[in-house]
């Protein structure tokens, strides 16, 4: 009778230690469903706060190469340089998709405009049949009273002011 009263005591203490045990993990579940909620809240603080770093450093590397085109055709309202057409960048350096991702598709879209206007004024007057920048240009044959010079300069005053507009969507 010993026996069994110590074997049902041994039972209920084992069941105890159990239902503690159980109790415990439950505990550590909750708090690891905590913990982890609270980290994926931080990791989404860092990818946004990376997000923001990222499209800042891409905005700013737009804005200069804007900047150094917006300078280059400036300078060719003056006199032609073609030098300064050969070393400016006619492409912003950065895929459409991804510019969409970071800005959206809206201020992407202006953005790609100011290159895009460039590279067209680079082919109407700066390219050569050999795909080269031209550094000759002819006067006034025909007595319309515009030389190549004249004609470049004025586009180039077009130009400025439609690249003036298109700046204001890289800041």
């Amino acid at each position: 009778m010993f026996i069994k009263w110590m074997l049902l005591f041994l039972l209920l203490v084992v069941f105890t230690l159990l239902f503690f045990q159980w109790q415990r993990i439950k505990k550590l579940e909750s708090h690891q469903k905590a913990v982890t909620v609270r980290l994926e809240t931080m990791q989404e603080m860092f990818t946004d706060k990376e997000m923001e770093e990222e499209k800042e450093e891409v905005r700013h590397q737009l804005h200069m190469k804007a900047l150094e085109i917006r300078n280059t055709v400036y300078k060719q309202t003056k006199g032609p340089h073609p030098q300064a057409v050969h070393y400016t960048p006619t492409t912003s350096g950065f895929k459409v998709e991804y510019l969409d991702r970071l800005f959206g598709p809206e201020r992407a879209q202006k953005m790609m405009q100011l290159f895009e206007a460039y590279q067209a004024y680079v082919q109407a007057y700066w390219k050569t049949e050999n795909g080269r920048i031209r550094t000759v240009f002819r006067k006034d044959q025909s007595g319309s009273g515009h030389s190549e010079v004249e004609e470049l300069q004025a586009a180039s005053r077009n130009l400025v002011n439609e690249l003036d507009e298109l700046l204001y969507h890289f800041h």
